[in-house]
């Protein structure tokens, strides 16, 4: 056992009664943590199991401290009980509520550490660990796919590509959505960070070496995805495939306190959300692409916008340039050593800072007057060369 396995793995992971029941090793794995779903799941696992024979799911059933209802689970486990090759799907659940404050983020460590821990059993034989959610239907070359960019990339992180239905009453409400998501991560793209890639939990597949160095996911209430990958992009190339594409349902949810689901829910009882501040100000990534730049070209902080310049002078930025010019030999690792320090949280801060300051989110209508939203979005998905 890895010392990550011995130090901070969940109870689970440590416990080998917990797989006991799987005789053989299999191939390769997926964790799917489950809060109040429908029982309709187990049909998606049933297909799961049997479209890919040496696959072992492990359904982390769970529900927070909050939750009025101990039984939330019940429909979907006795389900559960019932679907074809049982004998590859784990069932973990606690006999207690999860902490309201680690909830989603502790599910998905229960189940990647188990599956970290039955690959150093050596019954799971491929050292990716597959994250997906109940909402999420992967396509049939999933696996293959994931196959084939392994063989080719030294990567320990695909951020897979996905789409969200857009259909019935929460078609407007789902479209903005993923427009936000898309356009943030183009702008950052295009601003020249290298932190311009989808934190979306339901599609991410992460090397076991690297979800071991950054001690797995963390034990939060939301954006787990996104402090996980934050870490594990200090220490890997993150893979962005184009194909293929998952798709995830579009609905409404309160399981945790910010996401897809509460801003579905909120945007879907707004009289027009197509006039509620989702983005954030085009200056604002302007000025991260002049900051990244000025960095790049190694000139003095006096050299940066008036505005990024009180920003990240309030973050520290002088003792961290004097940090990276110390550990540096030449540009390439002191670039490396700034994107270290400036990483994907610290430019989130900085984008906050400058909406709060400076430039205010702005609406789909500020930055695209009367065009459709489905035009728009289908031309982000093109963009980001998305199918």
């Amino acid at each position: 056992m890895s010392q990550y396995l011995e130090r901070y793995a969940e109870p689970e992971a440590r416990d080998p009664h917990t797989w006991a029941k799987i005789k053989r090793p299999l191939q390769r794995v997926l964790a799917v943590p489950a809060y109040g779903e429908s029982p309709t799941l187990a049909a998606t696992i049933e297909q799961w199991l049997a479209q890919w024979p040496e696959l072992l799911v492990i359904l982390v059933l769970n529900r927070t401290a909050g939750e009025p209802n101990p039984h939330i689970n019940e429909p979907l486990r006795h389900a559960i009980a019932t679907i074809e090759n049982i004998d590859r799907c784990l069932v973990a659940e606690r006999d207690t509520p999860l902490p309201s404050s680690e909830g989603v983020g502790l599910a998905r460590k229960i189940g990647a550490d188990i599956a970290s821990a039955m690959m150093a059993e050596g019954l799971i034989q491929e050292k990716w660990i597959h994250c997906t959610d109940a909402d999420a239907h992967l396509p049939e070359d999933y696996f293959t796919a994931n196959t084939r960019l392994f063989g080719h990339t030294d990567s320990g992180v695909i951020c897979h590509p996905f789409r969200h239905d857009i259909s019935g009453e929460l078609a407007l409400p789902m479209a903005l959505y993923e427009l936000r998501l898309h356009d943030h991560v183009l702008g950052l793209r295009e601003a020249g960070s290298p932190y311009g890639f989808h934190s979306v939990g339901s599609c991410i597949s992460i090397r076991d070496d690297i979800y071991q160095n950054v001690r797995g996911f963390p034990k939060r209430s939301g954006a787990e995805d996104f402090y996980l990958l934050n870490k594990a992009a200090k220490l890997t190339d993150v893979l962005q495939p184009t194909e293929p594409l998952i798709r995830l349902e579009a609905r409404r949810s309160q399981r945790v306190p910010f996401g897809t689901g509460q801003a579905v829910t909120r945007l879907a009882v707004d009289e027009n959300p197509k006039q509620e501040p989702l983005f954030y100000h085009p200056h604002s990534y302007r000025e991260l692409q002049q900051v990244l730049q000025i960095i790049s070209e190694m000139q003095l902080p006096g050299a940066l916008p008036e505005h990024s310049r009180a920003i990240l002078a309030d973050m520290g930025l002088e003792k961290a340039l004097e940090h990276c010019r110390r550990q540096s030999s030449d540009i390439e690792g002191f670039l490396r050593h700034f994107h270290q320090w400036f990483d994907g949280f610290r430019t989130m801060r900085f984008m906050h800072s400058l909406r709060d300051r400076h430039y205010p989110d702005q609406s789909f209508n500020q930055l695209h007057g009367d065009e459709d939203p489905l035009a728009v979005l289908k031309n982000y998905r093109g963009k980001l060369g998305w199918a």
